[in-house]
C-alpha cells in the first residue's frame, strides 16, 4: 500500500490521511480502539479487506486524533470525531462514500450518517455497538474499570490478541506484532483516555434517524461486544440488513472471515448505486463544493432536523412483553396477551431475557430472589456471570461435605464404563442378549452416577453444597414457571424450554437466526 500520507486540518489538529485505489465510488474507514495508517494496514487479513475493495473502490484510510500518525490531542468528544471524517473526506476530494466502521469507529459511522446523510451512500458497521454503559450491552463501570486496568498493565504486550482474538494466542509473532503496533498506535494514557470517552458515547437515540442504507455485521460468539448489541442496532435502524458471521475473536485476524465480511460488504454496496465520482474534478474544486454542499445542508438541519425531517428519536418498542406489573406479570407473545401471578420463576425468566448469551449462576440467581432484588437490569447479577467461579458464590463459610466423587472414584468411574462399553458391544456381535441386557443395566447405572457428580463443562459437584442446592431449586422453580406459562401459551413454553438453559449457570440462549426482543 505505497501511497503517500497526508494531513487535513480538523480544528487545531492534523489528521493523518491516505487513499487507495482509484474505483468510481469512494468507501471511507473509521476504525476501531486502535489505527496506525502504516502498520495496521500490513497486517496480512487488513491488507487483503483493502486488496478487496479497491477492486470497485477509492478507500480512505485514516488515524483517529491521538493516534497513529494524526496529533496527539487531548480532545476526545463524538463532536471532534466527526469533524475530523469529515475533514478528511474534504481533503480527499469525497462528496459522498460509504462508510465502514468497526469496533469502537461504530459509534462515530452511526452519528455520522445520522447527522450528514447527504455525505453518506450506505453504512456499514462491524462488531460494534450504540452503547457500553447503556443496554442491552450495559457493562457496569466498576467491570469497565478493571478492564481498563488490565488493558494499561499491559498494552504494548500484544493485549489486544490476548484479549480480543484468542484463538490466535499461539500465534507468537503476531502477538508481538501487535504489541508494536500498541506501542506505535498510543501511549497507555492515551488508550486508557480514549476507552474512558467510549464508554460515555451512547448514540441509541439517534438510530431511528438513520435513513441511510446500512449493513449490520456481527460475530455471532463475539467475546468482546455479544451479537445482542448487534442485533439491537439492526431493529432499531429502519430497513438494515443484519447478518451474524461464525466465530468468537473480535478481531478479523483470518483471512476466510475476512473474506466473508468482503463479500458482504461488496453485494450490499452494488445493490445501493451512485453515479460515479467525477474523476477529472480536482481536490481543490470538490473541497470547495463539498463546503458549500455541508453549509447549505447544516441550514437544512437546523430547520427541519437531520435528515431534513424531524426524526423520529422514539425507539420502536418489541411486541414482545414480559414485565412486572406489582403482584402480577404481563406477558404478550405473539400477539396473545394474558397475565400471570408473580413468582421466583418468572423473576428468574425475566432476569435471563434481559440479558441473552450471558450467564449467571444458580447461587447467584437464589441470593436474589431471597432478598426480592432480581432487578432486571441489576449489574451485579451481571458480574455473577460464568468465570467467576463457584467459590466466589461459597464465600460466606456455610461449606459443604466435599465433591460427590473424587478423582480416583471418578477416574475407576469412568474405566468400568469403558469397559462395560466394549463388553457391550461384543454381547451384540455374538448375539449374546442375556449378557446385553445385564451389562447394559450396569452401565446406565454407573453413568447415571457419575452423571449426578459432574455437571456440565466437566465441573464437580458438591454433596449438600449450596451450589447444589441453588441448582436444583433455580431449576426446578424456572420449569414450573414455564409450565404454568404453557397452560396460556403453548408456543411461548416451547420456545422459552429450548432457549432458557438451566443448571448451575442459567442463560438465555436463543437460536441466533429467530431471535426475538422483548420489551421488559
Amino acid at each position: 500500500m505505497e501511497t503517500d500520507i497526508k494531513y487535513a486540518r480538523s480544528g487545531d489538529a492534523h489528521i493523518a490521511y491516505r487513499v487507495v485505489g482509484d474505483g468510481p465510488r469512494d468507501i471511507v474507514l473509521v476504525p476501531g480502539t486502535i489505527s496506525h495508517l502504516e502498520l495496521l494496514w500490513e497486517v496480512p487479513t487488513n491488507k487483503y479487506l483493502i486488496q478487496r475493495l479497491t477492486s470497485y473502490s477509492r478507500v480512505i484510510l485514516f488515524d483517529k486524533r491521538g493516534q497513529g500518525l494524526s496529533d496527539r490531542v487531548g480532545d476526545q468528544t463524538l463532536k471532534e470525531r466527526i469533524g475530523d471524517l469529515a475533514a478528511v473526506m474534504d481533503a480527499a476530494g469525497s462528496e459522498r462514500a460509504t462508510v465502514y466502521g468497526w469496533s469502537e469507529g461504530g459509534p462515530i459511522s452511526l452519528k455520522f450518517a445520522a447527522t450528514y446523510p447527504e455525505r453518506t451512500s450506505a453504512l456499514v458497521i462491524y462488531g460494534s455497538f450504540a452503547s457500553i454503559s447503556g443496554d442491552p450491552w450495559a457493562v457496569p463501570a466498576q467491570q469497565y474499570e478493571d478492564f481498563l486496568a488490565l488493558l494499561e498493565r499491559k498494552w504494548g504486550t500484544g493485549v489486544l490478541v490476548r484479549m480480543y482474538a484468542q484463538s490466535h494466542l499461539k500465534d507468537e509473532a503476531l502477538v508481538q506484532w501487535f504489541g508494536r503496533i500498541e506501542r506505535e498506535s498510543a501511549s497507555p494514557a492515551s488508550i486508557i483516555a480514549l476507552m474512558r470517552a467510549s464508554y460515555k458515547l451512547d448514540v441509541r437515540n439517534l438510530l431511528p434517524s438513520i435513513r441511510v442504507p446500512t449493513l449490520i455485521l456481527h460475530r455471532v460468539g463475539d467475546a468482546l461486544v455479544p451479537v445482542i448489541a448487534g442485533r439491537y442496532m439492526a431493529e432499531n435502524i429502519p430497513g438494515a440488513v443484519f447478518h451474524e458471521i461464525p466465530g468468537k475473536d473480535h478481531l478479523v485476524l483470518d483471512h476466510d472471515t475476512q473474506d466473508h465480511i468482503s463479500d458482504l460488504i461488496e453485494k450490499f454496496v452494488a445493490r445501493h448505486p451512485e453515479p460515479a465520482r467525477a474523476a477529472t474534478r480536482t481536490c481543490d474544486q470538490s473541497v470547495a463544493q463539498t463546503r458549500a454542499g455541508r453549509a447549505a445542508a447544516d441550514l437544512s438541519r437546523k430547520v427541519n432536523g437531520a435528515s431534513g425531517r424531524k426524526p423520529a428519536l422514539t425507539r420502536v418498542k418489541p411486541s414482545n412483553v414480559f414485565r412486572n406489573e406489582g403482584d402480577f406479570w404481563t406477558v404478550s407473545y405473539d400477539g396473545r396477551t394474558y397475565r400471570l401471578k408473580d413468582s421466583k420463576g418468572m423473576r428468574y425468566l425475566a432476569l435471563l431475557l434481559a440479558h441473552p448469551y450471558r450467564e449467571f449462576h444458580a447461587t447467584a440467581l437464589a441470593a436474589g430472589s431471597e432478598r426480592k432484588e432480581l432487578a432486571v437490569g441489576d449489574s451485579q447479577y451481571a458480574s455473577s456471570s460464568r468465570g467467576a467461579g463457584v467459590d466466589q458464590f461459597l464465600s460466606d463459610g456455610l461449606g459443604d461435605a466435599g465433591e460427590i466423587l473424587d478423582v480416583q472414584a471418578k477416574a475407576a468411574y469412568r474405566r468400568r464404563i469403558k469397559d462395560l462399553t466394549e463388553e457391550l458391544e461384543k454381547a451384540k456381535r455374538i448375539g449374546d442378549e442375556k449378557r446385553g441386557l445385564r451389562v447394559d443395566e450396569e452401565l446406565e447405572a454407573l453413568s447415571a452416577e457419575l452423571a449426578r457428580a459432574v455437571g456440565l463443562g466437566g465441573r464437580d459437584r458438591r454433596a449438600a453444597s449450596i451450589a447444589e442446592r441453588a441448582r436444583v431449586n433455580v431449576t426446578r422453580t424456572i420449569r414450573i414457571s414455564i409450565g404454568r406459562i404453557k397452560e396460556h401459551h403453548t408456543g411461548l413454553a416451547k420456545f422459552l424450554d429450548t432457549a432458557i438453559h438451566t443448571g448451575t449457570f442459567c442463560s438465555y440462549q436463543p437460536d441466533p437466526e429467530r431471535h426475538i426482543f422483548w420489551n421488559l
